[in-house]
């Protein structure tokens, strides 16, 4: 879906076959309010729609038995803490020549070439005043303005090389907000023909101002040169700015060919990349852009420019928070004078709604560069979210005033409107934008977007048009574009039903169109009662047969790793073709969304609505209940407190504390549910609809105050949690790079070296995790954390040793059994694998592992009661497993075991309802039983699943179709006969 249009930063070419109305491509980006997969090792296998009904039908474990079972290394760790922002680890070079230290400082070994540069000024002689450039350079750098003007200020009296000097004055006085004195030294500048920067930096100047007239001039000057040959293919500075300055003139094509040919010419030019990088993060392809820096950061570790601009990627591709943060505070180490970083870090804490923070960041902005423009609107932001209205007008009046084109400022606005959920708000701040600059390609393309998401397709379809026609490189418009021009249109088509409009794939809908209505009216049903009475207006339903349409429809770009999206009234999640899930459930938590988000007029927390949500599905379907996948006991003192809790899912570092973050904020609204009523978690909505924050509701609403409430809650979680087992600490990967210093600090430390063991265990490093256990058993033989790593990674006796230790300790745990029956049938002992997975789900049980590894004992014994045992449990515990639903419906059809088959089939409805069998069995459980009209409804859904089986289903259908016309005529006559009786 995605043509690479802007081509690419290790240079290389452009595709050959791009569209002309292609974008860069991108990577994911998990929109707001979203239903993460569940299960311990959940992943997505879509199938292309270009599969037939025949080949996509869901295996059975039967049909492919597995041959191993999983073992308990914890939960998938992928974008954990592993990325760091990169520091200098090459050593200092010897520096006996100013060509040296240059070299040494473009490398990032300031410090040393800082020091030699200051004893070159103290001999002086004919080389100070190069010197004295390079001290200004350095402190320029480092964020110390006053010495770099000063520096720069000495090296001007030398003539050659004042130009330089007096150009990087200017650029100091830029950044420190003294525009108005560096526009006389870049003009007494500008009349060379060679001063390329001084072009670059007056076309900077005046755009910052809003004089694009004057702006434009400059910037044509750098194209003059670049046409008539002024500036050669040898000249990396110069190429650089041209391409910045065919970006600011919107010839992004233009831009991003100067951009590589300066790459040619340089490759270790670190601000060509920078520049580069910019560009590709305006037109949303974070990783291009990620590429870019990553080349700038490997030639110079010490750049603050390039970590500042990482932790904007890091927002752009994903929800990493704290990875974003680190790169912000690496800038800040570097230069703590560097304004986008504190920028960087005020819009993060916007984003949590940490106002005071986002605040203070924005006063050590200000009082480097009081005119940022950047800095006052994420200030506006910061008021904006807070819906402090008075003091957003007086930000927002502080930047139109210095530039009355800046509409730059309702993107910022929009964008932060945007991680609060405030989607209508989105759509009226692009509305004020396009009002101010109708041509705006970003407002007009923040409007459409927007207006997608609250369902006006029409008009926001227009407006993007609109932004294409004046952006033909804006990936999340083309991808957009792309999509309901393309698929949208051709495969997938409306229904209306009732209050819900719904939007579904044609080789789908047939069924579809008959499942998803009712379960869509029966969630609504059950939750009026308790919320009241969704607002008038349609709730729009969306399900996507392919991820990526999905991921397009939801964040304009492809792979996002959720499952289902409530923008409102608009719900967004895949399929069953699209992803093997439940799909009722995704739809029943999203649909609970909705009547939450209404409530609180969009300003509930996100760890209270998925709570509820979890709640909600948990109330309707006992399978649909969220099993802890760890101990609570082990999140309890790792979580924000209530009233910071949505940091648990924005900070998440990985699946695994994502999914953490979901489990916690269940026991926690069921906790708040049986101790305060939950009558009171409605008014909590209320409330934070009234606009209080999250210390104000606890304080009104509960009455008690939010630090106490907090320990009485952990207190009770506590209390409930599971007794002391040895298993690894879930966390232990995520926090597997502070475990690596603790450890070193206390190598004596025996639990402290099991816990990294852990940690390298569940990261999948095998041989340090051996050696971290080995150390650990040498310290105390026997440590349990660490023979259970031994027993997990090992094989043979050594593992079953290690195993049976921890039990002949006295110690026990379902980790422990697990382990060891997946040792024992690896040794080709199952009775007596068995023997320890009966006692881990009898420790535990809600482990799917522990069942999943009995079914395949029952299958290797044989023995045909247990694989029966273990497919119910399996089933009443994972609502996601397509095959082992089907399985189960096809044993139960084989018993003829009616009622409980009539359950399982509904059950895997919600799973695989493209699977004939499920509907069949349905349908046939339902004729034993004399539900007649359920029986014609699964019989008629199954011959459109499976139309060959007409010779066996249509006997069935009819028969039921008979009995179901009886049992409808004797209903009216009883009905008549009842009326007669009432009127005599």
């Amino acid at each position: 879906m995605v043509a690479a249009l802007l081509v690419a930063c290790g240079g290389g070419s452009t595709a050959s076959n791009v569209d002309p109305r292609g974008g860069p491509s991108a990577a994911s980006r998990a929109g707001a309010g979203v239903e993460p997969p569940r299960g311990s090792s959940a992943t997505r296998h879509g199938t292309s729609d270009r599969e037939s009904d025949e080949t996509r039908r869901t295996q059975t474990p039967d049909e492919e038995a597995p041959t191993s079972f999983d073992l308990p290394l914890g939960l998938p760790v992928e974008g954990s803490a592993r990325d760091q922002p990169p520091r200098l680890t090459a050593p200092p070079p010897a520096i006996e020549t100013l060509e040296a230290a240059e070299a040494a400082e473009r490398r990032g070994h300031r410090r040393e070439a800082e020091a030699f540069y200051a004893r070159v000024v103290a001999r002086g002689g004919p080389e100070r005043a190069r010197a004295e450039l390079g001290l200004a350079r350095v402190a320029f750098a480092r964020g110390r303005h006053a010495d770099a003007l000063a520096a720069a200020g000495r090296a001007a009296r030398a003539a050659a090389h004042r130009e330089a000097a007096e150009l990087l004055r200017a650029e100091v006085l830029m950044r420190v907000g003294r525009a108005d004195e560096a526009r006389p030294l870049l003009e007494s500048l500008a009349s060379s023909p060679r001063a390329v920067r001084a072009w670059w930096l007056l076309g900077r100047l005046h755009a910052q101002a809003g004089r694009t007239d004057e702006s434009a001039r400059w910037f044509m000057r750098l194209v003059r040169a670049y046409n008539d040959g002024t500036i050669g293919p040898a000249d990396a500075e110069g190429l650089a700015l041209v391409g910045s300055a065919a970006a600011a003139l919107g010839a992004f094509r233009d831009a991003n060919d100067a951009f590589r040919e300066a790459t040619r010419a340089d490759p270790t030019r670190v601000e060509t990349q920078i520049e580069w990088a910019r560009l590709f993060l305006e037109k949303h392809d974070p990783v291009q852009a990620e590429q870019c820096l990553r080349a700038a950061l490997e030639h110079d570790p010490e750049s603050a420019p390039a970590h500042a601009l990482m932790g904007r990627v890091v927002l752009e591709r994903g929800l990493d928070l704290d990875l974003a943060e680190r790169y912000a505070l690496r800038a800040l180490e570097i230069d703590p004078s560097h304004v986008p970083a504190w920028v960087l870090r005020a819009s993060i804490a916007v984003r949590e709604q940490q106002f005071e923070a986002a605040h203070a960041a924005l006063e050590r902005a200000l009082a480097i560069d009081p005119t940022d423009a950047e800095a006052w609107s994420t200030r506006a932001a910061a008021h904006y979210v807070a819906d402090e209205r008075e003091a957003y007008e007086a930000a927002r009046a502080e930047v139109l005033g210095r530039n009355p084109s800046y509409t730059r400022l309702y993107a910022i606005v929009a964008e932060h409107a945007d991680w609060a959920h405030r989607y209508a708000d989105v759509v009226a701040l692009a509305r004020e934008a396009v009002r101010i600059a109708p041509d705006d390609a970003v407002a007009l393309s923040t409007l459409g977007l927007g207006l997608l998401r609250i369902g006006q397709e029409t008009e926001g379809l227009e407006a993007l048009r609109r932004a294409w026609r004046r952006d033909r490189y804006n990936v999340r418009v083309y991808n957009t574009l792309e999509l309901f021009e393309g698929a949208v249109a051709r495969d997938y088509e409306t229904r209306t039903d009732g209050g819900f409009v719904l939007r579904l794939h044609r080789a789908e809908s047939p069924v579809l169109a008959r499942l998803v209505p009712p379960l869509l009216r029966e969630a609504r049903d059950a939750m009026t009662p308790r919320y009241g009475p969704l607002p008038q207006g349609a709730v729009h339903v969306e399900l996507y047969a392919d991820p990526e349409h999905f991921a397009v429809r939801t964040s304009g770009l492809p792979h996002v790793g959720v499952q289902g999206v409530c923008f409102g009234r608009v719900l967004a999640a895949l399929s069953p073709r699209g992803g093997p899930y439940a799909w009722a459930l995704i739809l029943w938590h999203e649909l609970s969304h909705v009547f939450h988000v209404e409530l609180s007029r969009h300003r509930v927390p996100r760890w209270f609505t998925e709570g509820l949500a979890e709640l909600e599905t948990a109330r309707a379907r006992p399978e649909w209940r969220r099993r802890d996948p760890v101990p609570v006991a082990h999140l309890v003192d790792r979580m924000p407190p209530l009233h910071r809790l949505d940091r648990a899912f924005l900070r998440a570092r990985s699946a695994a504390e994502m999914m953490f973050a979901y489990q916690y904020s269940l026991r926690v609204v069921e906790w708040l549910g049986a101790r305060f009523g939950e009558e009171r978690l409605v008014e909590m909505l209320r409330a934070w609809g009234r606009g209080l924050r999250t210390e104000r509701v606890i304080r009104e609403v509960l009455g008690v105050e939010p630090d106490a409430l907090d320990q009485q809650l952990r207190e009770q979680l506590r209390r409930e949690s599971a007794p002391t087992w040895v298993g690894l600490d879930p966390l232990a990967a995520v926090e597997l790079d502070a475990l690596i210093e603790q450890a070193r600090q206390a190598p004596s430390d025996s639990r402290l070296q099991a816990r990294l063991a852990a940690g390298f265990a569940q990261s999948g490093r095998e041989r340090e995790a051996l050696e971290a256990a080995r150390r650990a058993l040498d310290l105390n033989a026997s440590e349990p954390t660490a023979l259970l790593v031994v027993g997990m990674l090992r094989r043979g006796p050594e593992a079953e040793r290690s195993l049976r230790a921890i039990l002949e300790a006295g110690r026990d745990g379902p980790d422990v059994r697990l382990a060891l029956g997946a040792r024992l049938l690896e040794a080709g002992k199952p009775s007596a694998a068995r023997e320890q997975l009966e006692a881990a789900v009898r420790l535990a049980p809600d482990r799917l592992e522990s069942w999943r590894g009995l079914l395949l004992i029952g299958r290797r014994l044989p023995d045909r009661d247990l694989q029966d045992r273990a497919l119910e449990r399996l089933a009443a515990l994972d609502p996601h497993d397509r095959a082992v639903h089907v399985a189960w419906v096809q044993r139960l059809l084989e018993l003829e075991r009616w009622d409980p088959l009539l359950e399982a089939a509904r059950r895997a409805q919600h799973v695989a309802p493209h699977d004939a069998i499920v509907h069949e069995a349905l349908g046939r459980a339902a004729l034993a039983l004399g539900r007649h009209a359920e029986a014609v409804e699964a019989l008629e859904l199954a011959l459109l699943v499976d139309p060959g089986r007409e010779a066996t289903l249509r006997p069935l259908l009819d028969r039921a179709r008979r009995a179901a016309g009886q049992a409808r005529n004797r209903a009216e006559s009883h009905a008549q006969t009842a009326g007669a009786a009432a009127t005599r």
